[in-house]
């Protein structure tokens, strides 16, 4: 009974570090790295409503959902009614959110699923391409709930970059861009799924733990002879 409860009370505390890696948040500002980390993951690049229109919510693909912007945003095609999503191959035709204007858009966000080797896991990794409005460069931040951000140089004649994060527990983002930009366009979204990856001492965890249950089991082996 002791060595099962051993086995179980180590089993847990590796499983709880697990969990504890798997839900910090790391912010990103490079498609590329964002998807080294992530192990599934796909996109939205074409929104729902007309043009010029000024959506309530928005569900992507994956089921994660935009909503409650604040100040409201409006919807752009590019190619069109928004002029270009610069450096973005075939990117005409998608569509892209405008912050009409606005410095600063908040909105909540709820994660939903995607589908890993056919299995449903939660979206804990979002990520989206976001440019000024105006074409010259402008810092632009991405700022999480939890404080957690990102910030980077966009030139709004050179193209759309990367701003995303991996974590769970977020529930709302505010983007923003410096004064003189005209607003923002945000759109192209990604959602994934991430693995949990456990950390060295996790690792050293688990090997003391395996030790622990070897003696033991030697032990009571003895024991029983």
């Amino acid at each position: 009974m002791k060595f099962n409860k051993l086995a179980a009370s180590i089993g847990v505390g590796f499983v709880l570090m697990s969990a504890s890696a798997a839900h910090a948040v790391t912010m990103y500002s490079d498609l590329a790295a964002w998807q080294v980390d992530v192990t599934t993951f796909q996109g939205t690049a074409v929104l729902p409503g007309a043009d010029f229109s000024t959506p309530s919510s928005l569900v992507l693909s994956g089921g994660s959902i935009l909503d409650n912007f604040s100040p409201a945003v409006e919807k752009r095609t590019v190619g069109s009614s928004w002029a270009t999503w610069p450096g973005q191959p075939g990117s005409n035709g998608m569509s892209v959110y405008y912050s009409m204007g606005a410095d600063s858009v908040t909105m909540d966000f709820t994660g939903g699923i995607v589908l890993q080797a056919g299995n449903p896991v939660p979206v804990d990794a979002f990520g989206m391409f976001i440019e000024p409005t105006a074409l010259s460069t402008y810092d632009i931040t991405l700022k999480l709930a939890g404080g957690q951000m990102v910030t980077q140089s966009v030139n709004g004649n050179a193209g759309a970059m990367f701003f995303g994060w991996t974590g769970l527990a977020v529930t709302s983002f505010t983007v923003s861009a410096d004064p003189g930009a005209l607003g923002f366009g945000f759109g192209q979204f990604y959602e994934g799924h991430t693995a949990p990856v456990p950390e060295p001492e996790t690792y050293a965890l688990m090997l003391a733990g395996l030790a622990a249950i070897g003696f033991v089991a030697r032990r009571r082996k003895a024991n029983n002879v």
